[in-house]
């Protein structure tokens, strides 16, 4: 159990090398505090902990350390980060105590919003539901086939977009695979029939080069 005055042991031995009343002079609490206190500095009544890259961080009681966390963790600036980045970054801010690990990993377990929206690594696995398309041009996979036999006018690969529906195909040669060329082909697709509506956002995944690529699906 660490307690709140933490570091007056550390002083008192950097200090005067007095070690704790109860603590002996041969005993191995006493050979790690010796063996601790030489990673801190004392600086005037403050005590600092000497970091690897020689910064000084100023070492705070375990309450001080615990607010820093809150504030970094939910504070103005706060983005509810995980507990390593949390104790980085207040370390980066100049501060240190011992229990700055078990504090920030606590805080996040403890956190009504963490627990909601963090990732569920231990929720039982369960099979696929897959969403049907239910009305035509909702839904549309998209692939591209090459590198194929250059063709006259330097067009060697074809974009290829099929609606889930009706399997209505769209197809257009193009001379060079680049995010432009594809951008153009879904702009026209979705001129011509309209943006898909079965949800609000577009999911677009890579699509292999060979013949065998992986298709990419567009959901609006």
């Amino acid at each position: 159990m660490i307690e709140e005055d933490w570091w007056t042991q550390f002083i008192d031995f950097i200090r005067e090398f007095k070690l704790p009343p109860p603590v002996e002079a041969k005993s191995t609490e006493a050979a790690h505090i010796i063996r601790r206190s030489k990673g801190f500095v004392l600086v005037g009544d403050n005590l600092y902990k000497r970091f690897a890259s020689g910064i000084l961080m100023k070492c705070v009681t375990l309450e001080e350390g615990k607010d820093i966390l809150k504030e970094i963790h939910e504070g103005v600036c706060g983005n509810h980060a995980a507990s390593r980045t949390l104790v980085g970054k207040a370390y980066r801010s100049g501060f240190f105590w011992p229990t700055a690990v078990s504090d920030a990993e606590d805080l996040v377990r403890q956190c009504p919003g963490c627990q909601f929206f963090g990732k569920k690594i231990h929720v039982l696995a369960h099979n696929w539901i897959t969403i049907p398309p239910s009305w035509s041009f909702a839904c549309w996979s998209l692939d591209m086939i090459g590198p194929l036999i250059v063709a006259p006018g330097g067009f060697n690969h074809v974009l290829v977009a099929v609606d889930k529906f009706t399997k209505w195909i769209e197809c257009k040669p193009i001379v060079k695979i680049s995010s432009d060329r594809v951008v153009d082909f879904i702009s026209d697709i979705i001129h011509r029939f309209g943006f898909p509506t079965l949800s609000s956002q577009i999911w677009v995944l890579t699509s292999h080069r060979s013949l065998s690529g992986i298709s990419a699906t567009i959901l609006a």
